[in-house]
């Protein structure tokens, strides 16, 4: 599955979201805050009696002074930073491997193993082969989609043009002529 955000027929940007009506009302209600100009050091975290710490606000660095800045959630915290910087700011924040957290000098505040691990690249692989449908590729050598793009921003370059696609794992595709396969 391929998520992507578009918008009247357009890719839109976390940037271009946050410019939004949608967005705009959301924080003359009081329900978005927007921050430029700062760097998440961290996951602030409040202890709970019997449970795991709660997510209660992000301490950051303000860009401009180099000074400390924390924000307190009101409700929660939604951590979002993407593949990578998610892990790594659980991991700064003391949630993770207590050996790994440990090795590093981070104070464990949650046990969680498998914050940071299995992290992979994707492979991508073009196929090419005839199809004995229409396909985008036939479809793009008129005028229609482009002319209907242009002016109603529908048709078929008002998405990301990726419409099939197969996610394998070679540790689980059986060699030619075994049975089973995988592990």
């Amino acid at each position: 599955l391929h998520w992507v955000t578009i918008t009247r027929g357009q890719r839109c940007s976390n940037a271009a979201a946050l410019r939004s009506r949608g967005a705009a009302k959301a924080a003359a209600a009081g329900n978005l805050v927007v921050r430029t100009g700062v760097h998440v050091l961290r996951v602030e975290l409040e202890d709970q009696e019997g449970a795991p710490p709660r997510a209660v606000g992000v301490a950051c660095r303000d860009d401009a002074s180099g000074g400390l800045v924390r924000y307190a959630a009101k409700r929660e915290v939604v951590l979002c930073a993407g593949a990578i910087n998610t892990p790594h700011l659980l991991l700064l924040s003391g949630v993770g491997d207590p050996a790994q957290l440990q090795a590093s000098g981070v104070k464990l505040r949650a046990t969680a193993p498998g914050v940071g691990r299995n992290l992979q690249d994707v492979s991508a692989v073009g196929v090419c082969r005839r199809a004995t449908v229409k396909t985008l590729d036939q479809e793009l050598r008129t005028p229609w989609p482009y002319l209907r793009y242009l002016l109603f921003r529908s048709g078929p370059l008002a998405s990301n043009t990726l419409e099939a696609s197969a996610f394998l794992s070679a540790r689980h595709l059986a060699a030619p002529g075994a049975e089973g396969g995988g592990d």
